[in-house]
C-alpha cells in the first residue's frame, strides 16, 4: 500500500484537508506559514511544500474526513509514536506493528462480556472515531518527518506556530471535553474482540483509532496483543461525517447483512397478522341460516340534499345520475368536487343503483313513497341495503348448505335479485328454506322432482322468485331452469318449505301453464289446500280473517300439549328471552314437519282415518258410498311426535352443531335440522352417517374439525 493512502494525524488538532483546498488557498496557507518559492508551483507541489514544512495532510480518498493537524499541535500528554517506529524499514513495520507508549490518560476499554454481539467490519462504513487512538496502518510507507519529530515536537507544542483552523476555532483540550454516552461503543470484529481487557478506568474522548493488536490500560507499561488472525483492510469507504461537522455522528450498522435480526417491518407485519388472524376466523364462523334476518336493515333518516343547483343547470344531471351510477365511489368522489351539477348528480346516481338492484316493494313502502328522489339523500339507505346484503351472503357462504351445493355442482341456486330481498325481508330466508328442504328430500328420503328419470333435476333449477300468498304461512316459489324444460312454481309452506302443490296454470302466464316433463311428479293443490289459501288471501282487513293454519292441527293430550307442544315448556322458555323464542320457533316448525303426510298432499283424510292408519289399525266407519267428503283442511300430529322439550346442547353442556337441534318427546330424542324442523337422526342411532358427512360433525352432533 503507497503512503498516500495512508492517513497520519496527531491528538488534539484538527485542520482542513489539502487535498480539497484550491491553488490560491494553498498559497495563501503557503504565504502565512512563510515559505518561499510557491508562486509558480502547482497543486501537488503546494501540498508537498506545506507537507515539508511541518503541516500534515488527509488523504485525499477520504473526502469528508478531518485531516491531520500539525504535530506541534499536540498536547503534552497525547499518545506519540516513537522515532524508532518510524526509522524501521517498511518490510519490519508490515510484519510487525509499532506499539504506543500508554500515557496518563485513560484509553477505552470495553469488557469481555459486553452485549453488542460481534458484527463483520468488512461490511460497515470506514469513518473516524472520536474515541480511539492514532491510526497506524498494518502496511506503511516511508514515514512523513512529522511523525519521525513527534517526541520533540510534543514536548515543545506549546511555542508552536498555530495552523488556521486553529486560528478560527479554538478546540478545548481533553482534559476539558465532556465525556460521550456510555452507548455509543466502538463495534468491534470477531478477531479483536477477544483481545480486549476490562478496565474501570471512565472512557474519555481521544481523536483517533488505535491499532487493533494494541489495548491500552491506565498502568505505563506497554501491552502488546497478539491478533489470533489478520483482519484484511478492505479499499475505503465514502466517509458519512464530513469536514465541517462539529460533533461526532455514530456509526449506523447495516443490519441487513445480519440475518438473525428481523426488521421492525417485518416483525410488525407478523404483529399485525397475529392479531388479525382471530378476527378473521370469528368472521368466518359458521351461522345458522335462519339469522339471515338478524341482518335485516333498518330504513336511516335520510335528509334533503344540500346546495343543489339552480334548475336551469339540471337538465343533464339525470343522465350524468345515470352515467356516475355505473362508476365506483372513489370515481364517484372525485367526480362531486367538479361543480355543484356534478354534486348533484352524484346523489342522484343513488336512487339510480337502488333502481336498478334493488327495485321492489320494499323499496316503494321505505323510501320513494315517503320522499322525493329528486331533492333525498339517498345514499345512507343504499349503504344500508348493500350492507345487508353482504352480511347475508356471508352467513349463506359460510353454511353447511353451500359447501354441499357447490360439491353436487350447483354453485349459485338463488338468483342475484333475490338477494337483495326486493318484496319482503323474509324473501331470501325463505329460499335459501326451500333449497335446504329439496336437499333434504334428496338426501334422506332419496326423492327427485324430476322422478326416476332426472334424478339430479333438483341440482339444475335456479330460483328466480318467491312470493308471499299468506302472510307468515304460504309462500308461492319460482323455479327456473337452463334447459328447455319450463318454469315450475309451487305453493310451500313458511315454516318449513315443504311442497303443498302447484298452482292451477290459469291464473299465470301462458308460460307456467306449459305441461310437465315427462316422468316428472305431478302436484296439483288440493282442494282442501286451495279453498284454505283463497280464503285468506281475499279476507278483507277490516272483517275477522279465518282461523290460521296451526288453528287445524290436531294432536292428543289437550290437556298437557298447546298444538303439539308441552304447556309447562312453552312457560319455561318465556324467561330465556330470545334464546326461548328461538327455540319456540324450532318446536313449530318440528310439529309441521311431522304431522300425517296426507294433510299437506295426497289423497284428503280426515283426522280419524289419518290416526287410525298411522296406528295400523283399519278405519273404523267407512263412509257411506255418495256422501262427498268435506273440504275442510286437516292437519293430524301423532302422540309420538309431541315436543317436551327442544335443546341446543348436549346431554353434557356441550353446544351441538348451529344447524341441529335436539327435540325431547315422549319416547325418544330426534336430532334434527333448526331450519326446518326435519329429522336427520334419532337417539339410538344418532345423527345419520350422510348427514355427518354433510354438516361436519360427530354422531352426537357435535361439530368436528373436518
Amino acid at each position: 500500500m503507497s503512503s498516500s493512502n495512508t492517513v497520519y494525524s496527531v491528538p488534539g488538532a484538527y485542520t482542513p484537508p489539502l487535498a480539497k483546498l484550491t491553488v490560491p488557498q494553498l498559497k495563501a496557507l503557503c504565504k502565512e506559514r512563510k515559505i518561499t518559492g510557491y508562486s509558480k508551483l502547482g497543486r501537488q507541489a503546494l501540498v508537498q511544500k506545506l507537507v515539508e514544512s511541518g503541516l500534515c495532510f488527509a488523504d485525499t480518498s477520504h473526502s469528508g474526513t478531518p485531516s491531520t493537524t500539525p504535530a506541534e499541535r499536540a498536547p503534552p500528554d497525547a499518545t506519540t509514536h516513537t522515532s524508532t517506529a518510524a526509522s524501521q524499514p517498511v518490510s519490519a513495520t508490515a510484519s510487525r506493528p509499532p506499539s504506543i507508549a500508554p500515557t496518563s490518560t485513560p484509553s477505552l476499554v470495553v469488557p469481555e462480556d459486553a452485549s453488542t454481539p460481534p458484527i463483520d467490519v468488512r461490511g460497515l462504513p470506514s469513518a473516524p472515531s472520536p474515541i480511539t487512538v492514532s491510526t497506524v496502518q498494518a502496511e506503511y510507507g516511508t514515514p512523513s518527518p512529522c511523525v519521525s519529530q513527534a517526541p520533540t515536537l510534543a514536548r515543545n507544542a506549546p511555542t508552536s506556530r498555530p495552523s488556521v483552523t486553529a486560528k478560527k476555532r479554538i478546540r478545548p483540550s481533553i482534559e476539558t471535553m465532556p465525556p460521550p454516552p456510555a452507548k455509543k461503543q466502538r463495534i468491534l470484529s470477531s478477531s479483536s474482540t477477544a483481545n480486549v481487557q476490562p478496565s474501570p478506568a471512565p472512557v474519555t474522548a481521544m481523536p483517533c483509532k488505535p491499532p487493533a493488536s494494541v489495548v491500552m490500560t491506565p498502568t505505563r507499561t506497554r501491552v502488546p496483543v497478539t491478533p489470533t488472525r489478520a483482519v484484511p483492510v478492505s479499499a475505503p469507504a465514502p466517509a458519512t461525517v464530513s469536514a465541517s461537522a462539529k460533533r461526532f455522528k455514530p456509526l449506523v450498522v447495516n443490519k441487513a447483512k445480519i440475518s438473525a435480526l428481523s426488521t421492525p417491518a417485518q416483525s410488525s407485519a407478523s404483529a399485525s397478522v397475529s392479531s388479525t388472524a382471530p378476527v378473521h376466523l370469528l368472521a368466518l364462523t359458521e351461522k345458522p341460516l335462519s339469522s339471515l334476518q338478524d341482518f335485516e336493515a333498518t330504513v336511516p333518516a335520510l335528509r334533503p340534499i344540500t346546495l343543489p343547483p339552480s334548475l336551469a343547470h339540471r337538465k343533464r344531471v339525470q343522465s350524468w345520475a345515470v352515467i356516475l351510477s355505473g362508476l365506483s365511489d372513489k370515481e364517484r368522489a372525485a367526480c362531486a368536487l367538479v361543480s355543484r351539477a356534478f354534486r348533484y348528480a352524484v346523489y342522484l346516481s343513488a336512487s339510480c343503483i337502488l333502481t336498478q338492484q334493488y327495485q321492489g316493494r320494499r323499496l316503494q313502502d321505505d323510501v320513494l313513497r315517503k320522499h322525493s328522489q329528486a331533492m333525498t339523500n339517498m345514499w345512507p339507505y343504499l349503504r344500508a341495503r348493500q350492507a345487508e346484503v353482504g352480511q347475508r351472503r356471508r352467513v349463506y357462504e359460510t353454511s353447511f348448505l353451500a359447501r354441499i351445493l357447490q360439491r353436487c355442482g350447483l354453485a349459485n341456486p338463488v338468483s342475484s335479485r333475490l338477494w337483495a330481498s326486493p318484496d319482503s325481508s323474509k324473501q331470501l330466508l325463505v329460499v335459501i328454506r326451500f333449497v335446504l328442504t329439496r336437499a333434504w328430500f334428496e338426501l334422506s328420503v332419496r326423492t327427485s322432482p324430476g322422478g326416476a328419470t332426472d334424478a339430479n333435476s333438483w341440482l339444475h333449477g335456479t330460483i328466480v322468485d318467491a312470493q308471499e300468498v299468506v302472510a307468515g304461512e304460504v309462500w308461492l316459489v319460482s323455479v327456473e331452469y337452463a334447459s328447455p324444460r319450463p318454469r315450475e312454481v309451487f305453493y310451500v309452506l313458511e315454516a318449513t318449505c315443504e311442497v303443498v302443490g302447484r298452482p292451477s296454470p290459469p291464473r299465470f302466464r301462458p308460460e307456467d301453464a306449459i305441461p310437465s316433463s315427462p316422468g316428472s311428479v305431478s302436484l296439483p293443490v288440493r282442494a282442501d289446500w286451495s279453498a284454505y289459501i283463497e280464503q285468506r288471501r281475499e279476507a278483507p282487513p277490516g272483517s275477522t280473517s279465518p282461523p290460521p293454519l296451526l288453528a287445524h292441527l290436531k294432536w292428543a293430550g289437550v290437556e298437557d300439549y298447546y298444538q303439539g307442544i308441552s304447556k309447562l315448556w312453552l312457560k319455561k322458555v318465556v324467561g330465556e328471552g330470545r334464546l326461548g323464542d328461538r327455540k319456540r320457533m324450532v318446536a313449530e316448525r318440528y310439529v309441521l314437519a311431522c304431522v300425517v303426510g296426507n294433510g299437506i298432499s295426497g289423497q284428503w283424510m280426515t283426522t280419524n282415518e289419518m290416526a287410525q292408519e298411522f296406528a295400523g289399525l283399519p278405519e273404523r266407519v267407512a263412509a257411506p258410498p255418495g256422501r262427498q267428503k268435506s273440504s275442510a283442511l286437516n292437519l293430524y300430529l301423532p302422540e309420538h311426535h309431541h315436543v317436551e322439550s327442544v335443546h341446543f346442547t348436549s346431554a353434557g353442556g356441550k353446544d351441538l352443531h348451529v344447524a341441529l337441534a335436539v327435540v325431547q318427546t315422549p319416547h325418544r330424542e330426534y336430532y334434527i335440522l333448526r331450519d326446518n324442523g326435519m329429522q336427520v337422526g334419532c337417539e339410538e342411532e344418532g345423527v345419520a352417517a350422510v348427514w355427518r358427512e354433510v354438516l361436519r360433525c360427530d354422531a352426537k352432533g357435535l361439530p368436528t374439525s373436518t
